[in-house]
């Protein structure tokens, strides 16, 4: 029994990334269990609400005695701790199971979606790392120049806040694709460093592989201008609502971020393990059954 599976791989063949296949194939590794990933999203989006909610109805009397500008940090900082908490651990949950799915053939399921596994630590690992180059950075940019308008700090360096999501997906789309293929390296293979594993891989292949990203990640950036326009929409006519039917409205928004969020996670995944299949070791379906 063992953690890894590098140790019944054959070598990556050194052929040019093909893109128009790999999209294809990420394609089918979504439709193929489409309303598994569907589920699991609900479910995630869901009990992230739930958390966020209960955080910022408890922080109003965690922080009463506190400094009025000194609540106002607390506060975004502890709700901030709490969203990325459940982001990264539900966002990983998808990411891995949407790599053993495409990479050993397993079969996803709603319930292997909601725990984690030992053999999986190393990817928890290099998530981790992941999440803070490529997520933390424009979250905390976001999170700053909001607390410095609610706190009046008027030498802070503020934008509007309408700019928030693109400052937010544009620093991702920058930094994400070059950490991506590194993860199923940490998932399957016995590499100390993987990210560096990765970058020799797509040696030659950079924009191919950027390629297949840019059109697999399509349709989350459709759900982004979907969503953005609904806000344009609806913001105004909330002005016309009473509770609770502007709170449902408000709940509504914040889900479809919510699951937003996931569904951007599943297209990188799809994306990453069709690219990682075509660029990296070759694993026997068999050996699935030590995991």
């Amino acid at each position: 029994m063992t953690d890894s599976v590098s140790d019944h791989a054959a070598e990556p063949a050194s052929a040019r990334l093909p893109i128009l296949p790999t999209i294809a194939e990420a394609a089918r590794i979504v439709g193929r269990r489409g309303w598994v990933y569907a589920v699991q999203i609900a479910i995630y989006a869901l009990v992230l609400e739930l958390a966020s909610a209960l955080t910022l109805l408890a922080l109003p009397w965690a922080t009463a005695g506190l400094p009025a500008v000194v609540a106002i940090g607390v506060r975004r900082l502890i709700n901030l701790i709490v969203i990325e908490l459940f982001v990264i651990a539900c966002g990983t949950a998808l990411f891995i199971g949407v790599q053993r799915a495409a990479v050993l053939g397993e079969r996803p399921t709603v319930r292997l979606g909601l725990r984690m596994r030992r053999q999986d630590g190393a990817a928890w690992r290099a998530v981790l790392l992941y999440w803070l180059a490529a997520h933390l950075v424009p979250t905390l940019v976001t999170h700053l120049n909001g607390f410095a308008g609610a706190a009046e700090l008027r030498w802070y360096p503020r934008y509007p806040s309408g700019w928030g999501i693109w400052i937010y997906w544009a620093w991702v789309c920058a930094v994400a694709p070059w950490l991506a293929l590194g993860l199923p390296v940490a998932l399957f293979e016995d590499e100390k460093r993987p990210f560096l594993t990765a970058a020799r891989r797509l040696r030659g292949q950079w924009l191919r592989y950027l390629a297949v990203l840019a059109v697999c990640l399509l349709p989350g950036a459709l759900w982004v201008l979907l969503r953005q326009g609904a806000i344009a929409l609806v913001m105004p006519l909330r002005l016309l609502l009473t509770w609770p039917s502007d709170y449902g409205v408000s709940l509504l928004l914040e889900l479809a971020y919510w699951v937003e969020t996931y569904i951007v996670i599943l297209l990188m995944s799809a994306a990453v393990a069709a690219a990682y299949s075509r660029l990296s070791p070759k694993f026997e379906p068999v050996y699935r059954v030590f995991d």
